[in-house]
């Protein structure tokens, strides 16, 4: 046993009762992740393909960079975004169906006198 194990927990007290995370939620977080990804990626290919015959905004021709992929800069930017916003609103989504609950030792919430008047 390494010094830095020794200092972790002590011997004969038990660990904490968070639960840990199962395997089955990580499988399912990493899958929307990708398919955040992709999904990012394909809008951002129907984006540009539409926008050559609407001409919704102007694309500078320095985007098409890579002649073998062109606007690919584009694409992997709105598939960062789309993943980011995505795993914000599952957050946003996860907090609003299983909020926080108080701990053992949080107090209850009280009004505060900011001015500290007394009323």
């Amino acid at each position: 046993m390494s010094d830095s194990q020794r200092y972790q927990t002590r011997v004969g007290e038990a660990r904490s009762g968070r639960k840990p995370i199962e395997t089955l939620w990580n499988i399912l977080g990493f899958g929307f992740a990708i398919v955040m990804g992709v999904a990012g990626y394909m809008g951002a290919d129907w984006f540009i393909l539409e926008n050559e015959v609407n001409h919704w905004v102007y694309l500078p021709p320095e985007l098409a960079w890579p002649a073998a992929a062109p606007f690919l800069g584009l694409k992997i930017g709105v598939a960062l975004i789309a993943l980011f916003l995505g795993g914000a609103v599952f957050t946003l989504i996860y907090g609003l169906v299983q909020p926080v609950k108080r701990g053992r030792y949080d107090v209850e919430a009280h009004e505060s006198n900011l001015r500290g008047y007394r009323k």
